[in-house]
C-alpha cells in the first residue's frame, strides 16, 4: 500500500468517530460610512429641515429551506440580508447623520433630521427656510450560478451589484413647492463586489459516515498532492458578509459625494426671494 492510500484509510477512519459538520469561518467587515466634505468658512442665517431617509419593507420569496434542511446564508437573498439584518437600519441612520454635517458644512443651520414630513411641527415650517426630503430605493442584484455541489461539499462563488435610485427634493415647508428635485441613478455608480462560500452539502445523507469520511480525506489528499496551491475545500468559509457590508461603506461614500456636489450653497441660496414670497403669502 503507498502512502497516499494509508493517508486516506487513517483519515476515514478519525472522522468516523466523529462527523459533525464543520463550522463556517464567516469574513467580516465593519459598517464605518466614511465621508469628508468640504467645510465652508461662510455662514448663513437660514435653516433646513432635514427627513431622515426610510427604506420600504422588503419581503423575500426565496426559499430558506432545501429537502428539509436549511439553505447556508451565503445562498440566501442579498436583499433579505440588508433589510431584515441591521445594514438598512444602520445605513437610514448614517445617511441622517451624514445630511446634518452636509448642511452644517455648507454653513446652514438645521433642525431634525424627522422620521418623516409629518413631524415637522407648524412651528419649526414657518421658521425653516426649505426641507429636504430623501427617497431611497436599495436593490442587489446577485450574479451568480446555483451553488455547486459533489459529495458532501458545496462552493459558491459569484457577484452582487447595487441598483435602485436615490432621489431628494428641497421644498418650502409650508407650502410644500418644490425648489430642487435630483436623481441619482445607484446603477451609475458601478458598485459590484465579489463573494465566495463553502459549506457543508445540505441534502448530502449525513448517516454516510464512510462516503463522508472518504470524500473528506480525498480532498486533503488532493491538496496535499498540490502542494496546497488549490484551494482548501474541506474548509467551510463565507466571505459575503464582509463583501455586503464593502458594497454599503461604498455606496454610503459615493452617494454623499454626490449629494455634496448637487447641494450646492450658491444654489440654495438663490431661492430666498422665491420662498419668502411664498411664506407671506401662506401667513395670510
Amino acid at each position: 500500500m503507498n502512502h497516499k492510500g494509508f493517508f486516506a484509510i487513517c483519515i476515514a477512519f478519525s472522522l468516523l468517530t466523529g462527523c459533525a459538520s464543520a463550522p463556517i469561518e464567516r469574513q467580516t467587515g465593519e459598517l464605518d460610512f466614511q465621508y469628508e466634505s468640504q467645510k465652508s468658512s461662510q455662514s448663513h442665517q437660514q435653516t433646513i429641515a432635514i427627513v431622515s431617509p426610510k427604506f420600504g419593507k422588503y419581503e423575500s420569496s426565496k426559499p430558506t429551506s432545501y429537502n428539509g434542511m436549511q439553505i447556508p446564508q451565503v445562498t440566501a437573498d442579498f436583499n433579505q440580508r440588508f433589510y431584515q439584518g441591521q445594514y438598512a437600519r444602520n445605513l437610514e441612520a448614517a445617511l441622517g447623520t451624514g445630511f446634518q454635517k452636509l448642511i452644517t458644512d455648507k454653513g446652514f443651520r438645521f433642525v431634525g433630521p424627522y422620521q418623516n414630513f409629518d413631524e415637522i411641527t407648524y412651528t419649526d415650517k414657518k421658521d425653516t427656510y426649505l426641507a429636504i426630503i430623501p427617497s431611497l430605493e436599495l436593490s442587489f442584484s446577485k450574479a451568480a450560478a446555483q451553488p455547486v455541489c459533489s459529495g458532501s461539499r458545496c462552493v459558491e462563488e459569484g457577484s452582487f451589484s447595487i441598483g435602485g435610485d436615490f432621489s431628494f427634493k428641497l421644498v418650502e415647508p409650508l407650502t410644500m413647492q418644490t425648489f430642487m428635485t435630483k436623481r441619482i441613478s445607484l446603477q451609475d455608480l458601478e458598485i459590484s463586489k465579489e463573494y465566495r462560500a463553502i459549506f457543508d452539502n445540505p441534502g448530502h445523507n449525513k448517516n454516510d459516515l464512510v462516503a463522508l469520511a472518504l470524500t473528506s480525506a480525498f480532498e486533503q489528499i488532493e491538496k496535499a498532492s498540490n502542494q496546497g496551491q488549490t484551494v482548501d475545500a474541506s474548509k467551510n468559509l463565507d466571505t459575503s458578509d464582509k463583501a455586503l457590508a464593502d458594497a454599503v461603506n461604498e455606496f454610503y461614500a459615493a452617494a454623499m459625494g454626490r449629494l455634496d456636489t448637487y447641494l450646492a450653497s450658491e444654489e440654495i441660496l438663490s431661492f430666498s426671494r422665491d420662498v419668502k414670497a411664498l411664506k407671506d403669502r401662506k401667513r395670510y
